[in-house]
């Protein structure tokens, strides 16, 4: 029964972590290219996109 409560507990904190939210409005260029789908050139432009316009 512990076993699988612990198992369970591990379960929800593995998938919690990996839904962490990055703030785009504050993220730096390494922290939006750990987003899926952002490579460096994606990261340049919503930095570029912020620092011109102001933040999303």
């Amino acid at each position: 029964m512990i076993k699988k409560l612990l198992a369970a507990f591990m379960l929800a904190v593995s998938i919690g972590s990996a839904f962490a939210a990055v703030d785009i409005n504050n993220a730096n260029s390494d922290a939006l290219r750990g987003i899926k789908g952002i490579g460096p050139a994606k990261a340049k432009a919503i930095l570029d996109e912020r620092e011109a316009h102001g933040p999303f």
